[in-house]
């Protein structure tokens, strides 16, 4: 018989160094805080740079557990279009991006407030041990350079 487990990750909004980070109305935060998503252009919307991602704001690490699998990912975001890429590591240092069971990268999840629903991105396929999610590629509903929004992303899996 197989559960269903969920985790939401933990974003702190202090350490993220996008260059718009003096843009949200509410600068830092703690654990419990939703993610931040920090305007910023994409110069190719179908293919985003590695550094364009790392200019985003990176989660705290959460550590798979080892008999998980059937991964989906999934973001709600208010006040903004966002992007979320996901990554893995084997150490909690060397990090890549995460590919579905159709070797697609997972790191251009589009989220669009708009939808006024979860955007999931199904990964099944194994992951390493360290997870990371990064919300990136901002765009603000209103138009305001004073927020560019914020999203609550999950990742959830089965286990046998």
């Amino acid at each position: 018989m197989s559960s269903a487990f969920h985790h939401i990750f933990k974003f702190d909004n202090s350490v993220y160094t996008g260059e718009n980070d003096a843009g949200h109305a509410s600068p830092g935060g703690d654990n419990e805080s939703p993610g931040f998503c920090p305007k910023q252009a994409i110069a190719d919307t179908d293919n985003p740079t590695a550094l364009e991602i790392a200019a985003g704001n990176i989660s705290k690490t959460f550590i798979i557990p080892s008999d998980a699998n059937d991964f989906a990912v999934c973001n709600i975001t208010t006040g903004c279009d966002c992007r979320v890429a996901v990554q893995m590591s084997p150490d909690n240092e060397n990090w890549c991006d995460c590919y579905d069971s159709a070797f697609a990268k997972c790191n251009n999840i589009i989220c669009l407030a708009t939808s006024g629903s979860c955007t999931c991105k199904l990964i099944n396929a194994p992951m390493l041990q360290y997870v990371r999610v990064v919300l990136f590629g901002g765009v603000s509903e209103d138009t305001e350079t004073t927020s560019a929004g914020k999203g609550i992303v999950s990742i959830h899996w089965t286990t046998f």
